[in-house]
C-alpha cells in the first residue's frame, strides 16, 4: 500500500502547532515543523510543508495584529491607529521570520524520519525485472508461480489464469 501523507493536512497541523507551541523559543517552531513533516511524509515534502505553513503562519499573525492595532489606535483616529497596527504587524512579522526557518528545517527533520513508503506490487513487478530469470531461462513451473501471484493480487481472472495455465502446459 502506498502511504504519501497528506500536505494539506500537515499544513493545517503546523499551522496551529505554530499558534498553540509556537511562542516558545526556537522549540515551539521546531517540534511543529517536525509533526507537520511527519504527517507529510518524506523529507522534501515536509520541507515545503514547513515552509508553507510558516508563511501562512506570519501572513495571518500580521493581518491579526494590523487589525487589533487599527482597533486600539481607533481612539486617535483611524489613519493613526492604521499606521500604528501596520507597523506593530510588521515588526512582529520581521521578528517572526526565524520561526519560518526552524518550523521549515523542522519539517525537513520530520519528514526525513517518515519516508513515504513504497507500494509491495511495484517492488514485486522491480524484483521480477531485474532479478528474477529471463522469460527464456524460467521454467514450466516458474511460469505456473508467476500466473498464480497474477490470480492471487487480482490482476487475472480465474478464466484467464486456465486459459494461461493449459498454454504453458
Amino acid at each position: 500500500m502506498v502511504k504519501t501523507g497528506s500536505m494539506g493536512l500537515g499544513i493545517i497541523v503546523g499551522f496551529i502547532l505554530m499558534g498553540v507551541i509556537g511562542w516558545i523559543p526556537i522549540i515551539g517552531a521546531l517540534i511543529a515543523g517536525v509533526i507537520a513533516g511527519a504527517i507529510t511524509r518524506g523529507a522534501g515534502r515536509g520541507l515545503l510543508t514547513g515552509f508553507i505553513a510558516g508563511i501562512i503562519g506570519i501572513l495571518l499573525l500580521e493581518a491579526l495584529i494590523t487589525t487589533i492595532g487599527g482597533a486600539l489606535g481607533g481612539g486617535l483616529g483611524a489613519a493613526i491607529g492604521g499606521v500604528i497596527g501596520i507597523g506593530v504587524g510588521t515588526i512582529l512579522g520581521l521578528l517572526a521570520i526565524g520561526d519560518i526557518f526552524l518550523i521549515t528545517i523542522g519539517g525537513l527533520i520530520g519528514g526525513a524520519l517518515r519516508p513515504r513508503e513504497v507500494s509491495i506490487q511495484q517492488d514485486n513487478t522491480e524484483n521480477e525485472k531485474n532479478y528474477g530469470p529471463k522469460d527464456e531461462e524460467k521454467s514450466e513451473d516458474d511460469h505456473i508461480k508467476v500466473l498464480k501471484l497474477r490470480y492471487a493480487k487480482g490482476e487475472i481472472t480465474k478464466k484467464q489464469y486456465d486459459t494461461m495455465k493449459k498454454d504453458i502446459e
